[in-house]
């Protein structure tokens, strides 16, 4: 699999300028076939409209971190893309709920029962679930403020084909 050294994403107006527009959000999308994909896990764009993600980003953010031989020379079919603004709410939406019933411990205690988790095992899970909290409140306010739904998307996304590791710039047009 071939993948750049570093990827530099900068938004631009309709003519061709930075557009410093920051918290719009992004996916990647790296595959192994037609029908398989690994998926980098949300990215945004800073106050200045831009995104680099170096190759140890891209490898440690998908499941390639858990493939042996990652590297190799053979020509990667990538999609880059902007979330749309409705996807970019829903999930925003679903996990601020998410994080709510972190703090209903009755309702917690009751799930895991629903899902067969044992008597004995409940303070265990609720302890896993404490751990999950975190990651997920850490999620939440990493997205949570994503303009998505506010911005004209010109150019939703972005395909084409890696055939060596050099750097790669890509403009996408939002307003």
């Amino acid at each position: 699999m071939t993948l750049p050294i570093k990827i530099d994403i900068q938004i631009i107006d309709s003519a061709g300028r930075p557009n410093s527009i920051g918290n719009v959000l992004f996916g990647l999308k790296i595959f192994i076939s037609d029908d398989s994909w690994h998926n980098y896990s949300v990215f945004k764009s800073n106050a200045a409209g831009h995104i680099t993600l170096t190759r140890q980003d891209i490898i440690a953010n998908t499941e390639l971190k858990w493939e042996a031989n990652v590297l190799s020379a053979t020509p990667t079919k990538f999609e880059l893309y902007v979330w749309e603004g409705q996807q970019a709410d829903e999930i925003i939406k679903v996990t601020k709920h998410l994080l709510e019933l972190y703090n209903n411990k009755a309702f917690l205690e009751q799930d895991l029962k629903k899902h067969g988790i044992a008597e004995d095992n409940i303070p265990k899970a609720l302890e896993a679930t404490s751990s999950k909290a975190i990651e997920d409140k850490i999620f939440y306010d990493f997205i949570k403020e994503a303009v998505n739904s506010t911005v004209n998307v010109t150019t939703a996304r972005i395909e084409g084909v890696w055939s060596d590791g050099f750097q790669k710039s890509y403009q996408f047009i939002i307003e």
